[in-house]
């Protein structure tokens, strides 16, 4: 008799494919019920749970890399429900019986795209859930596979050592109680602890966005979402137009509540610094890093870039106080001890983005350039950055999900 038991541990909208025409992740159903409600689950990437029969939970979670992940979902009470093996075989349950808000589940798949082919008919469902649970809002369930890296410990995860070095780089990744005890015992706390989740027991269906979809941002557009330098430019630009704007980003991001007369604010032509603002009292250097790590300058990386910027502020100071800043994305994976150990503060995105968000008025309308157009897609970009790449493939999986419900039942 086996009595091994699992837990798998499956990765949520990630992938090439979701980003190849208009395609749904089939793992979005995952988080809504059916019309008759019930909660359905499908398992990336196939869909096919068959040759692990033992599993008893299944945890979905969004990737941060390869070792860190976030908990989204807790499945539990599993009936596998995917294809048999045997041709021959009745299917579990009729697929056209699968609905949601109205429109069946093989036809709200049906334009997703395949190595350039449309996929057919779709019958890869792999469990009904008896039970689904998602993080209580007060708890980020954050899990790091092996020892956390010093980049990932602000999050504070659980760890899990596992005997072959497990990582998230597949989308699977099963935790045996035969094979990895420790992780699979920390698995079975964090399942049991009831301050972490909240049961869904009212049914979760499936809204119509009869509006249509969110149209992309002018950055989306010309595809400069992710550049370093355009966001330094617009950084840039909007502490340099308004004078109270930034008197009070000096004073609630940077610290500095007695920062003077407005500063000259120069971008990159300035030691290659991405934002250098100097005043008679200060030079403060701002770094923003969007994708690229704290690069070394000298072949063995013993001098980053880091320190020669803070080096030529220093040498320029004149009895000025220097400050530097690192600017990140939220799910950079900046190292935060090696940027304090050159002098730098890190400031992540998503500070950035309440603090232009909550003081918009102040931005907009400046008498030197009238009123702004721009503010909003500036906002757009700044929040892009406080999310994950899971996270952002997640809001466009839901908004592309109930776009085709709302398309098949007006066609």
């Amino acid at each position: 008799m086996n009595d091994e038991k699992e837990i798998l541990i499956a990765k949520v909208f990630c992938g090439g494919y979701l980003l190849d025409g208009e395609n749904i992740g089939h793992e979005v159903i995952d988080f809504f019920d059916t019309d008759k409600g019930e909660r359905y689950l499908y398992i990336a990437p196939s869909g096919n749970v068959n040759d692990h029969p033992n599993v008893e939970a299944v945890l979905l979670i969004r990737s941060y890399g390869n070792t860190l992940g976030e908990a989204v979902g807790l499945a539990c009470d599993l009936e596998n429900i995917c294809s048999p093996r045997n041709k021959g075989e009745t299917l579990p349950i009729t697929y056209g019986s699968v609905s949601y808000n109205g429109v069946s589940v093989d036809k709200i798949f049906a334009e997703n795209i395949y190595r350039g082919e449309k996929e057919g008919t779709f019958n890869n469902l792999s469990y009904r859930a008896g039970s689904f649970k998602t993080p209580n809002p007060k708890h980020h369930i954050f899990i790091s596979m092996d020892k956390t890296k010093d980049e990932d410990k602000r999050r504070h995860p659980i760890e899990l050592i596992c005997n072959d070095k497990k990582q998230w780089g597949h989308q699977r990744t099963y935790i045996s109680s035969v094979d990895d005890p420790e992780a699979y015992a920390r698995l079975k706390e964090l399942i049991a602890d009831e301050e972490k989740w909240e049961e869904q027991i009212e049914t979760k269906t499936v809204k119509s966005v009869s509006c249509g979809k969110t149209q992309p941002s002018f950055l989306e557009i010309i595809g400069k979402e992710d550049d370093e330098l355009v966001f330094s430019n617009l950084l840039g630009h909007y502490l340099s137009c308004s004078k109270k704007g930034f008197e009070v980003f000096a004073r609630e991001i940077l610290g500095i509540s007695d920062f003077g007369p407005h500063p000259t604010i120069i971008r990159e032509s300035k030691h290659h610094v991405d934002v250098w603002i100097e005043n008679e009292r200060h030079i403060v250097v701002i770094e923003n890093k969007i994708h690229s790590a704290i690069n070394g300058i000298d072949p063995n990386c013993s001098k980053t870039q880091l320190s020669k910027y803070r080096e030529a502020a220093e040498d320029e100071c004149k009895n000025r106080t220097v400050e530097c800043y690192l600017f990140a994305p939220d799910f950079n994976n900046v190292d935060e001890t090696k940027a304090k150990e050159e002098g730098f503060e890190v400031k992540y995105y998503s500070e950035l983005y309440a603090f232009f968000k909550t003081n918009k008025s102040l931005f907009t309308g400046d008498e030197r350039y009238g009123v702004d157009g721009h503010y909003d897609e500036f906002l757009i970009g700044l929040e892009r950055h406080t999310l994950a790449p899971a996270e952002r493939n997640e809001r466009a999986m839901l908004e592309r999900f109930s776009y085709m419900i709302d398309r098949a039942k007006q066609s």
